[in-house]
């Protein structure tokens, strides 16, 4: 499973609110930048797009008002081009923008333009909102394959976190890139962070101990501890309220697409363990060797977990 994406979500603050307190009159700031007093007026434009874009429900609609946010920060940023707050913004959007393509069935995403922003951002400004700029790079860097770079975004986010709430979600990811990038104990012990700073701080999301635990089942299972693995994932069932609808979530992608049959085969295969009635047993048996299955047939030739699929689809079929 990649990374998990925050949802749309309001991150807007006041203009003032965001400015250092010796440059909260507009007109010293003028004085000092001229071009500020345009550019925050832009700004202020784009993020009433973004909010409503937040609360919009058709993803068309949605990555429309999105498109025209960038259009005002890439305007404000004209006459106020290295502004921070701009280009955190003009970032941000990037990174969330998908635009549905009906005619290929593929979404359009705007992955690398956002890493060039970001970089750019922390070039001019290395500490502006640092927490969550190198959360959303982790992100990005995953997303066009740069594994390596996104565990560095990762582990900058976790050293500059201001919000023990974040800091679950960023260690759960850090956790599945390592994973994916082939060092399972990195990932238990990241898996392990993450489900340890979801316990102990009551404000943490409840999917932010759920999906962590799932991580930590899969990547038990592929060290080989498949009894402490259905452990985990019957304690993550516990968590999401006896079933996995935690793992199709929107803002939860898995890359590659396989990924979520491993999830699920583990899940059922767990689900199976606690059936009193023979027939729920079958049942969870059945859908387990299809999600075993589904995975097998989408997993590419060379995927090091294949084997294992393999040997959980015969002892399903088998029992």
């Amino acid at each position: 499973m990649r990374p998990l994406v925050v949802a749309l979500v309001l991150w807007s603050l006041p203009v003032s609110a965001q400015r250092p307190l010796d440059q909260t009159s507009d007109f010293w700031r003028e004085i000092r930048q001229p071009g500020t007093r345009q550019a925050d007026a832009f700004l202020e434009q784009g993020l009433r797009h973004v909010e409503r874009a937040a609360r919009e429900q058709s993803d068309a609609r949605r990555a429309a008002l999105l498109r025209s946010a960038m259009l005002r920060f890439e305007a404000g940023m004209r006459t106020h081009p290295d502004g921070a707050e701009l280009l955190f913004n003009l970032a941000r959007v990037q990174t969330l923008y998908e635009r549905p393509r009906p005619e290929t069935g593929t979404v359009e995403r705007m992955d690398e333009a956002a890493i060039a922003t970001y970089e750019r951002l922390r070039a001019l400004h290395p500490l502006h909102r640092a927490e969550q700029v190198g959360f959303d790079l982790g992100i990005l860097y995953s997303r066009v394959g740069r594994d390596d770079d996104a565990i560095d975004a990762y582990e900058d986010s976790i050293r500059t976190a201001l919000s023990i709430e974040m800091t679950a979600v960023t260690h759960s990811n850090l956790a599945e890139t390592r994973m994916m990038n082939g060092d399972l104990i990195g990932a238990v012990r990241d898996y392990e962070r993450a489900i340890e700073v979801a316990r102990r701080n009551s404000n943490v999301d409840g999917r932010a101990l759920a999906l962590p635990l799932w991580g930590l089942a899969v990547a038990l299972d592929r060290l080989g501890e498949h009894r402490g693995a259905l452990e985990r994932a019957q304690e993550a069932l516990s968590v999401g309220g006896g079933g996995m609808e935690v793992l199709r979530m929107d803002d939860v992608f898995f890359e590659p697409a396989a990924e979520i049959h491993f999830y699920e085969g583990l899940g059922f295969m767990a689900l199976a363990e606690d059936a009193l009635e023979p027939g729920a047993r079958r049942t969870r048996r059945r859908q387990a060797l299809a999600s075993w299955r589904q995975y097998l047939r989408l997993a590419a030739e060379e995927d090091p977990w294949r084997s294992l699929a393999e040997e959980h689809a015969e002892q399903m079929s088998r029992e």
